[in-house]
């Protein structure tokens, strides 16, 4: 249903679920609080389509996460992680963040104005991503490394701060 939906802290969802909502510009989810706005956890499927997930709060967090099983992301925009270093680490900052062994088709979606990356892809995951705009982030559009792999097309990577793609370690990167 359309509408701004505001959070005092992030979701975390453990089972397979669909989150349909009427239009990008339509259904907002705000995290106004702690932690990444939703974060998949589950083994089954995650499908979210036509909404927007935006992180309005102070500290470090990512935007959306998925750590394993299988992820469907469309027509959907990811907005405003913040990030916080500490040393040569960095913690949050990623509009989707893909680690572990999840697996993801992104289509037709947004990722920008985050403070680290777009999306970023790490461990084994595995992204398939297609028809997406990556811009206004402060590092790269879109970031892999370790042996995740990651196969672009048709994707437009503008304004980011230091890459439009990177890639890093072992990654497999097909664009």
């Amino acid at each position: 249903e359309a509408g701004e939906y505001r959070l005092k802290s992030g979701l975390i969802i453990t089972k397979s679920l669909t989150l349909s909502g009427a239009g990008i510009d339509k259904t907002i989810l705000v995290n106004e609080g702690i932690g990444t706005v939703l974060i998949f956890a589950g083994n089954g499927m995650f499908s979210m389509k036509d909404m927007t997930l935006r992180y309005a709060g102070t500290e470090a967090a990512d935007v959306f996460s998925a750590s394993a099983g299988e992820v469907r992301l469309t027509r959907c925009a990811f907005l405003g992680a913040k990030t916080r270093k500490e040393g040569d680490t960095s913690y949050g900052g990623t509009g989707i963040l893909l680690f572990g062994s999840a697996r993801a088709v992104i289509s037709e979606c947004l990722a920008g104005l985050n403070q680290r990356s777009g999306v970023f892809v790490r461990d084994t995951a595995y992204a398939r991503i297609e028809f997406s705009v990556f811009a206004g982030n402060e590092a790269s559009g879109i970031g892999v490394r370790d042996r995740a792999q990651v196969e672009a097309s048709r994707n437009i990577c503008r304004e980011n701060g230091y890459h439009g793609i990177a890639a890093q370690g072992q990654s497999c990167l097909t664009a």
